[in-house]
């Protein structure tokens, strides 16, 4: 299997935070989970072809279960996207390979 460049990731990570913070940027609350963290979800999809998607926001709107997947949070405030990129190859990885 094909996997992205954490580069790669790493840059619409960054492209999907943009987005949120210009979206939130009056009315953070509305991303409040209740526990202190103000963000919403992401999760990277990878293909057997090679492509791979970014989706943020509830899981339960991914209505294609192909592929692996990795998890996690894209907080509003500030945050390493390489870091974020980085998990979600290796749980994407670690998905294969199980």
């Amino acid at each position: 299997m094909w996997y992205p460049s954490i580069k790669d990731v790493a840059h619409d990570v960054a492209v999907e935070h943009r987005a949120l913070r210009s979206m939130f940027r009056h009315s953070p609350k509305q991303l409040d989970d209740g526990e202190g963290n103000t963000g919403t979800d992401i999760r990277l999809q990878i293909l057997e072809d090679g492509n791979w998607y970014i989706h943020t926001g509830l899981s339960d709107y991914d209505t294609d279960h192909h592929g692996v997947w990795g998890a996690g949070f894209l907080p509003l405030g500030r945050c390493n996207t390489a870091s974020i990129a980085k998990d979600l190859l290796e749980q994407c990885k670690d998905m294969a390979e199980s």
